[in-house]
């Protein structure tokens, strides 16, 4: 069983020792480094500051985004119904895999994100679907996140897309509705 809690230990000289993984060799092996102070939470402080600086809570990954994706979708098959089941299968299908092919989720920033997300728009995507396919990535980029896969502190910035307003048809085109719309408005209003 894995060891939880801060890697905080008393020494003999009375100082206190932190210890944390600093990064990982070729062969994905922990390296450690230490910090020291006069008191616990000093020792605490310094910890959580050069964990920050190494980024060691994550994991050393080969995954790509359509591996990860794929292996999530395969683990939440028992817990959701068949037909949401096949929605994720074809989203990660026709839209995620074709886009991300190579994309090792170790590389995985926002800017990558915001580019898939408007290359699904420009594909004329509507925007209720694109909401559902990125709500679907960011579930299991959530996932990775919370494995130690990704440090993904960016996908709650993602930008959703809007749904743009949309116009009625009418038998005689936009000027058409336009000149019913005011005609049933009781103020006098001016078309300019």
């Amino acid at each position: 069983m894995a060891r939880r809690g801060a890697n905080i230990y008393k020494r003999k000289d009375g100082r206190y020792e932190g210890r944390y993984i600093k990064e990982h060799d070729a062969n994905g092996k922990a390296k450690y480094q230490s910090v020291y102070a006069k008191t616990y939470n000093e020792v605490k402080k310094k910890l959580a500051e050069a964990k920050t600086k190494t980024n060691s809570g994550i994991k050393p990954s080969t995954f790509s985004i359509t591996e990860w994706a794929g292996k999530w979708l395969f683990s939440i098959r028992n817990t959701v119904k068949p037909s949401t089941y096949a929605i994720y299968t074809t989203y990660l299908e026709k839209h995620i895999q074709p886009f991300f092919l190579s994309c090792k989720l170790s590389k995985l920033n926002l800017e990558i994100l915001q580019k898939f997300i408007d290359s699904k728009l420009n594909e004329g995507l509507a925007v209720s679907t694109v909401q559902s396919i990125v709500t679907f990535l960011k579930s299991a980029l959530k996932e990775a996140k919370e494995s130690g896969y990704l440090l993904a502190t960016f996908t709650d910035k993602i930008k959703m897309p809007k749904a743009l307003l949309r116009i009625p048809a009418h038998p005689d085109g936009y000027s058409g509705f336009i000149r019913t719309v005011f005609r049933n408005i009781r103020t006098p209003c001016r078309l300019t």
